[in-house]
């Protein structure tokens, strides 16, 4: 039973080929033993979790050392990661505690009293003297573990523990990838500040000009409104940016564990990245190192050993006990062997009426088995689905960012011929308000598609758990 409960749980499956395959459905849990002809598909093989092997520094490809100096402040202080941790001790802890089941119990007690009691006699009760009573006795008692139930609380409790140490590896690897991804779209709110303000100046010296053309005849009145009134919403579009900005420098603040009131972060001009490029064919097995991967499959496991404890419950319970030490009303006399006593044997319980208590137990582990094995091939799908949409997304931001880059350039163009028909009078100031609208939405939209392929690239490193190198 216990065999096949784990095949058949983890039957999450990885093809070993270079390319994106899909998963097999592993068959519900059952108390019936499989067939001696249970084989796993051709062309297939049971994951094996490796999210040990995670690549280390891997945000190192983007040549940043303030980025590389926020990734490390982030595994040192983040204070989410810091619960990770102190969850990971707790499941070592009762790795040991449930180990300890393993191994006999010893005690020893000693125990000192006076006391009198009275006696019934032929003339009626009598009260003796006082008396003194002195114990020592030392037990030992030890369940075996006829029925394995020992063994698989162990066993549970260790895919526990690496369950946590999986689950620690995720938190931190989300943490670092979303630190990334803060740091990176705070560079590109820099530029996109600095572009605003500049479109500021800008619109301030098309407002000055036709407030001279306005004052000395040229131009309507109408003109000047119109050149506030972008002005201002240029200005209203800087604010904004300036609030972006600082959300992200406060989010980047709590990654790190430090108060968003003083983490500072002066802006920087954007240097463009050059991204790396991303292999096309990538083996489907990276996602073993996926450490939300090795957690789920991890908590199938203990899953599947608790039912085994349960199944044991049915049988009968094996203490075997000693126990041995001395009694005497007099200390002096207190360890003479005359004074000894001692008693050995086993002791058998078997419930006989629960009320069907543990066959509910048991059918309710059952279905925790069912959903953490449904949470596995849920999370393993959607390891697939993210990586696919992060591949598709960056193959089709590349295109975008080239057409955009034609459609900034075609912008800039008809904006420096606006200006040259206005200033010689033969189109209205509507012309280059026009224009100047155009050219500011396609250098913000520039902006707005380098952030989501900067969160692309790095969401794609993140859901191939940590790179794509190695295997």
């Amino acid at each position: 039973m216990k065999r096949f409960l784990l095949f058949s749980s983890l039957l999450i499956t990885l093809s070993g080929c270079s390319s994106w395959v899909s998963m097999i459905t592993p068959t519900t849990p059952s108390m019936k033993a499989p067939s001696q002809g249970w084989r796993i598909p051709e062309g297939f093989k049971l994951a094996t979790p490796s999210d040990t092997k995670i690549e280390g520094a891997w945000w190192e490809i983007y040549q940043d050392p303030l980025l590389n100096d926020l990734e490390k402040r982030v595994e040192k202080a983040n204070q989410t990661l810091a619960q990770a941790d102190a969850q990971y001790r707790q499941a070592l802890a009762a790795l040991g505690i449930a180990g300890a089941a393993l191994s006999p119990t010893a005690s020893l007690s000693v125990s000192g009293s006076r006391s009198q009691q009275p006696i019934l006699t032929t003339g009626g009760l009598a009260n003796p003297p006082a008396s003194n009573l002195y114990q020592l006795t030392g037990q030992v008692s030890w369940e075996p573990d006829f029925w394995g139930a020992i063994h698989a609380s162990v066993a549970s409790a260790e895919a526990t523990r690496q369950a946590s140490f999986a689950n620690r590896g995720a938190v931190l690897l989300s943490l670092q990838s979303q630190a990334a991804i803060d740091y990176l779209q705070l560079r590109l709110a820099d530029a996109n500040i600095r572009l605003l303000e500049n479109t500021v100046e800008a619109y301030a010296k098309s407002l000055e000009l036709t407030e001279r053309r306005f004052k000395s005849g040229v131009a309507g009145r109408s003109d000047v409104t119109q050149a506030i009134t972008q002005s201002e919403t240029a200005k209203a579009s800087l604010a904004d940016a300036r609030i972006n900005r600082a959300a992200l420098e406060h989010a980047l603040a709590v990654l790190i564990g430090e108060s968003a009131t003083d983490f500072k972060m002066s802006p920087q001009a954007w240097k463009p990245i050059s991204w790396p490029t991303v292999p096309l064919g990538v083996p489907s097995t990276l996602l073993e190192r996926r450490p939300d991967i090795a957690n789920a499959q991890r908590q199938v496991i203990s899953a599947a050993e608790k039912l085994n404890v349960d199944e044991a419950a049915f049988f009968p319970v094996v203490t075997l006990s000693a126990s041995a030490g001395f009694e005497s009303k007099q200390a002096r006399s207190w360890f003479s062997l005359p004074k000894s006593l001692w008693s050995l044997g086993p002791q058998i319980t078997q419930y006989l009426l629960d009320g069907g208590n543990r066959t509910a137990t048991r059918d309710q582990q059952l279905a925790v088995l069912d959903q953490a094995a449904a949470n596995y091939r849920e999370v393993v799908l959607e390891s697939f689905q993210s990586v696919e949409d992060n591949l598709s997304a960056l193959i089709w931001l590349d295109e975008e960012i080239a057409r955009q880059k034609l459609a900034d350039d075609a912008a800039r163009e008809t904006l420096d011929m606006v200006n040259r028909m206005y200033t010689s009078g033969t189109v209205s100031y509507l012309n280059v308000i026009t224009a100047q609208t155009a050219l500011l939405s396609a250098e913000s939209s520039l902006f707005t598609i380098e952030s989501r392929k900067a969160a692309a690239h790095v969401q794609l490193i993140k859901a191939l758990g940590g790179g794509w190198g190695g295997g």
